[in-house]
């Protein structure tokens, strides 16, 4: 008859590619002989009786039960270190198929004993997250040797409250195992989290500056010509008061990823403030088009246009803050709409308004699933919400064609030169008798329809006359675009008799 249950600490490890036909039989039992070696050095150097600890074999690894009078703090805050530390000095002293690289898990629960062995749904889940793709991930991404996944109660009851915690080392995940689905919490003792090698690599990011330098927000670059940002941090950057005016003056920021490109100049292309009083509709974004040449050299944003399926885990970044992670629930029926983001646990302190506009990543795949926005709820505490990239591209299409354009190679060598400069001079004296062309905001949309090697290449000016100057240019070297830089301006809503006319004439040359 089985013991009444008894409250333990549940440690489980396992050895990554134990079974890898690289190793021989011979070079396992070396590996399992270190393995044990090393957890009665950790456990001793821990203050942890090995021999106090239920122990049981299970070929690749261990399953490890820590009496209840040991405090837990212990198993996360110095087991962790000194194991990664251990199994350093072991593989230095054998050959490479004897080495070892471990996964650990830790929770923690209710455990039953019986003649043959314990039994727990606790220990289930351990070995569920211990089996789990991102763990798996995790220890496959970074240098170390050692990659330790933990539960929710784990993180929020001991991690959480140690003097010794450091909320940088820990990421969230999502564990789908079997019946298991549930937040877990990993980190890699003495090296960068994986989560936070992504965050490095995110080059697109751009910070909003005011005519100060001060920052006052992030945004995305998107093909090195267009940004997406809030548009109440583009507000803030133009010193507007009244965020409601379509702004017309150039916006500055910076790309952290290119230093040396300097401070950037942006035009507004795209305007949709949140307002109070204007429900829905208002989505807080703004779209900004670079003034001058593109941005080269800046990795493109995975964008994701459709509602995400299933509980997810997602990231947001206050300028070089640490980030704060948010749940997203599942979608609901109306499909692309705004969405309440709430956080992970209970004791976690509500997201802030410093990450208000930022990118909303999702942590299992790196797309990015929308903007944060901070508004103020019906008590004393903010509510934080996402807006999703695909409500952003239902009202701003081209964002969905630049997306789209984002992994296109746009050559840098002309094909062609059907025309010269006195002759664009003179097609741009032309194009400036109508309105589709001499105004900057019609422009820049009739622009972004054009063929993706004059979108993505034309440098452009604020000046209207430069403006149109390199937009013919850059037309004049591809193929059919004056064509459909006539189409276009035939179609714009400031068209009428002169508009036909420089389309006429665009279509001669």
């Amino acid at each position: 008859m089985a013991e009444p249950a008894n409250h333990r600490t549940i440690l489980v490890v396992d050895v990554e590619k134990f079974t890898d036909q690289a190793r021989t039989d011979p070079q396992r039992l070396t590996v399992r002989a270190g393995l044990y070696e090393v957890l009665r050095t950790v456990f001793h150097e821990t203050g942890i009786s090995w021999g106090d600890c239920h122990h049981e074999d299970r070929g690749d690894g261990v399953l490890i039960l820590v009496p209840p009078d040991v405090p837990k703090s212990r198993c996360s805050d110095e087991l962790p270190g000194r194991l990664a530390a251990a199994l350093h000095q072991h593989n230095q002293a054998h050959r490479p198929q004897e080495r070892i690289r471990l996964r650990m898990a830790l929770n923690a629960g209710e455990v039953y004993f019986d003649e043959q062995g314990v039994t727990s749904e606790e220990i289930n889940k351990t070995f569920r997250m211990l089996d789990s793709d991102p763990l798996r991930d995790a220890l496959r991404d970074t240098p170390g040797l050692l990659a330790l996944i933990v539960s929710p109660w784990f993180y929020d009851a001991v991690i959480w409250h140690s003097r010794a915690f450091q909320p940088g080392t820990y990421f969230p995940v999502m564990v789908d195992v079997k019946e298991t689905k549930t937040i877990a919490w990993i980190t890699t003792p003495g090296y960068l989290c994986p989560a936070w090698r992504r965050v490095r690599g995110e080059s697109w990011l751009i910070r909003l500056c005011d005519p100060n330098g001060r920052i006052r927000g992030t945004g995305m670059l998107l093909c090195g010509r267009y940004v997406i940002a809030s548009a109440r941090l583009v507000a803030q950057a133009l010193g507007a008061r009244d965020g409601a005016a379509w702004p017309t003056d150039q916006v500055c920021f910076e790309v952290p990823a290119r230093p040396e490109t300097g401070v950037q100049r942006a035009e507004v292309i795209f305007w949709n403030p949140a307002l109070p009083g204007s429900g829905s509709s208002g989505l807080d974004v703004a779209g900004l088009s670079v003034v001058g040449p593109a941005v080269r050299g800046v990795g493109e944003p995975v964008l994701r246009f459709e509602p995400t399926a299933g509980l997810r885990v997602a990231r947001m970044r206050a300028q070089d803050n640490l980030p704060a992670w948010a749940r997203l629930p599942e979608p609901g029926a109306g499909g692309l709409a705004r969405v309440q983001l709430t956080p992970l646990t209970d004791n976690m302190p509500p997201i802030a308004r410093t990450y208000h506009g930022s990118d909303v990543i999702d942590e299992q795949t790196g797309e990015i699933l929308g903007l944060a926005a901070i508004s103020a709820g019906g008590g004393s505490r903010d509510r934080a919400w996402m807006t999703p990239i695909g409500l952003v591209a239902r009202e701003w299409p081209l964002l969905s064609r630049i997306a789209a354009m984002g992994k296109r190679d746009v050559p840098n060598a002309m094909r062609s030169h059907p025309l010269g400069m006195a002759r664009v001079l003179r097609l741009a004296e032309s194009c400036l008798r109508t309105p589709a062309l001499a105004r900057a905001q019609s422009r820049h949309l009739i622009v972004s329809e054009l063929p993706p090697e004059v979108m993505l290449a034309v440098p452009r000016s604020s000046v209207d006359r430069a403006d149109l100057i390199a937009l013919l240019w850059s037309c004049a070297h591809v193929p059919g675009a004056f064509n459909k830089l006539a189409e276009k301006v035939r179609e714009s809503p400031l068209g009428g008799r002169s508009a036909t006319d420089v389309a006429n004439e665009l279509e001669r040359f």
